[in-house]
């Protein structure tokens, strides 16, 4: 089968949750032998590039870029006359039997692959519309630009989605989102997932852990940096400085930290920036954080700690989407996210093994191809 996959996102190096996610989507594409196409974003500086068996990369600046906030948001109901122009191209050329289109708003594509009567798959990473209502704002005037950003961008999810032959969420959640305006049977949960090869050299054992806490993101993104203050603000105290140190660890944290603690008024706190690989810091961690306030889908960050055998402590929101098995620690109250930091640092809780175990189950990579598989298989059942 001949599988043309269109994203904006470039996941070498795979760096954050949309890149894990859209890296993860590539691996399974591999080992079910699909013949793909992958027209990816071009964005990333310094890409090395895998080999793969059955992919083929073409790289396109994709529309959206460039085009400032609101001509950005106006642009999702209109086709880009070069991406429209590859588009036919690629049918033409390539001739795909299934075409799946991830991330972000492109849905106003899927008619014109519908033309073809090739059928579409929307991928989803979250209930996109709903992170503008999350949104900090510090004035009226904010909080209307993002209410007329939620509108704007709900408006394509509402019009162009439901065109799909099947919508892929992340969660459970979501699943109930996307269904308020597309049937069930067009639903479908692929959640974030890693292969659990790439992870397993990592596994330090427990007696090996170091003495750190630690919080890796995406710091330009408003969720982390909210959580991170949060975090600071509530619950990091000389106490817990004296006992254990905090290291966050991704695009950015360097300068939100410097921006945060300008007066040096949290104590044992350090960034790292953006590192090779993540996955040995993250390993040998006493415990990972999410203390997000913001979001939806769910967090690969949390999937990366359960895949490398690090206990999590959480916020609900954090943790949403997330079949774990009460394998994480979750709270939403500053005394209570510190005593579950308390608990781990003086032993008294590790669920790392039954997180595991839920990891593998759900958020490893074969279940993943076997409901992707399922997809399909429901895709061309129904067009017989």
């Amino acid at each position: 089968m001949k599988l043309l996959f269109l994203t904006e996102i470039s996941p070498f190096p795979a760096f954050g949750g949309e890149k894990i996610r859209t890296a993860g989507l590539l691996n399974l594409f591999e080992n079910l032998h699909l013949q793909t196409l992958a027209v990816i974003g071009n964005t990333a500086k310094n890409q090395i590039i895998p080999d793969y068996d059955n992919i083929k990369f073409r790289f396109f600046n994709y529309p959206r870029h460039s085009k400032g906030r609101w001509g950005e948001a106006f642009s999702i109901f209109f086709r880009d006359k070069s991406f429209k122009h590859l588009i036919e191209e690629i049918i033409s050329d390539f001739q795909p039997d299934i075409a799946y289109i991830d991330y972000y708003f492109y849905g106003q594509y899927i008619s014109q692959f519908r033309k073809h009567d090739i059928p579409v798959i929307y991928g989803t990473h979250n209930a996109q519309s709903k992170l503008f209502l999350q949104r900090p704002y510090c004035s009226f005037r904010n909080k209307v630009s993002n209410k007329v950003e939620y509108l704007i961008y709900a408006g394509h999810e509402r019009l162009f989605y439901p065109q799909a032959d099947a919508l892929i969420a992340v969660s459970s959640p979501d699943i109930k989102f996307y269904n308020k305006f597309i049937p069930s049977s067009k639903l479908h949960k692929i959640s974030n997932f890693v292969n659990e090869k790439d992870y397993f050299p990592y596994h330090v054992a427990k007696e090996n852990k170091e003495n750190y806490i630690i919080m890796t993101g995406n710091f330009s993104a408003y969720q982390n940096v909210a959580g991170l203050k949060w975090f600071l603000e509530k619950i990091w105290d000389d106490e817990l400085a004296s006992d254990t140190r905090l290291v966050i660890s991704g695009q950015h944290s360097m300068e939100i930290l410097q921006d945060i603690n300008s007066d040096g008024c949290y104590k044992k706190v350090e960034a790292l920036g953006m590192v090779d690989d993540i996955k040995p810091y993250l390993a040998r961690a006493r415990a990972a954080i999410v203390p997000l306030l913001h979001g939806s889908g769910t967090r690969l960050k949390c999937i990366e700690a359960m895949a490398l055998k690090t206990q999590i402590v959480s916020t609900s929101k954090g943790a949403e989407g997330i079949d774990h098995d009460n394998s994480i620690v979750i709270s939403d109250t500053p005394a209570g996210f510190k005593q579950g930091l308390y608990n781990i640092i003086e032993g008294k809780t590790d669920y790392t093994d039954k997180a595991y175990k839920s990891f593998i189950n759900t958020y490893s990579l074969a279940p993943n191809m076997k409901i992707f598989e399922n997809i399909i298989h429901t895709i061309y059942k129904k067009r017989v």
